[in-house]
């Protein structure tokens, strides 16, 4: 309705640290950006303002995602893994909406920290090449904001020694109903697609302790 592209390629970043054999930390951050200008077919109700129909509006969309999280392999070996994970989500959202015609803006933003949930592994499927996937769940009811987010991403990776290659498939919905004062209203919004990457593995090293003489 407001001439948004359905299609963009974005750039995410994770950040894993493993420790004690069975734990991990885990930072994840992305950023979708979108515009569009459109005449409005429709009546449009942002806030206080209204945008008739037949306006010729630009708008701009921005969703960013950060997640922190803590995750344990309840079952860990040469061939397979299996966790389990929980932490904090954030996806802070802003949309502006300008009419062109009376100089119109209206903006709104949104981004609580919410809990998740998730579950990780992978599997050994040939010599330096595996199957990896996560998934992410949030059902949210709390104070002013009610919704959910569903994220999963299953990936091929090929090991070349420090560095891993991989190709993969990613989904990623969020659903939010707000009556918070910055951001009073509904959005709901998907990414899915084919995705490629390039992981770096750096292994830990200790340097002891000179005896003492």
């Amino acid at each position: 309705m407001l001439g948004l592209k359905d299609k963009k390629t974005i750039e995410k970043l994770d950040f894993v640290y493993r420790f004690c054999g069975f734990h991990r930390l885990e930072y994840s951050h992305s950023v979708v950006k979108c515009s569009g200008t459109a005449s409005i077919s429709n009546d449009i109700v942002v806030g206080d303002k209204i945008f008739q129909v037949g306006a010729v509006v630009n708008s701009k969309n921005e969703s960013e995602t950060m997640r922190l999280s803590y995750g344990y392999s309840v079952l860990r070996d040469n061939q397979k893994e299996l966790g389990i994970t929980a932490g904090l989500h954030r996806t802070r959202l802003e949309t502006s909406i300008i009419s062109t015609i009376i100089g119109e803006v209206e903006s709104n933003r949104a981004g609580p920290i919410l809990p998740t949930i998730g579950a990780f592994g992978s599997v050994v499927i040939g010599p330096r090449t595996r199957v990896d996937f996560e998934a992410q769940f949030r059902r949210l009811d709390y104070d002013r904001y009610e919704g959910s987010l569903n994220y999963a991403r299953v990936e091929l990776l090929r090991e070349l020694g420090h560095l891993g290659l991989g190709i993969g498939y990613s989904y990623y919905s969020v659903r939010l109903d707000s009556t918070d004062s910055d951001f009073m209203g509904a959005v709901e919004f998907r990414h899915r697609g084919p995705s490629a990457s390039l992981s770096v593995q750096c292994e830990g090293f200790f340097i002891p302790e000179s005896e003492n003489q």
